[in-house]
């Protein structure tokens, strides 16, 4: 999923997310760790990506 479909994905499904876990109400301190959450989450694909491209393939071992 995309950083903006991430963002999207908790903005359209609030009500139902508030429901579900009442301590996820958009407050500064809950905003402030979805980004970080959604931050880190893609830094860790971005890293996985990096990690397949440079090392060997198996075809090659």
């Amino acid at each position: 999923m995309s950083i903006i479909g991430q963002c999207i994905y908790y903005a359209l499904g609030s009500t139902v997310i508030q429901k579900i876990n009442a301590d996820t109400a958009p407050t500064g301190d809950n905003l402030d760790r979805l980004a970080e959450s959604v931050w880190l989450f893609s830094l860790g694909g971005i890293a996985r990506i990096k990690e397949e491209i440079l090392s060997p393939s198996k075809a090659e071992i």
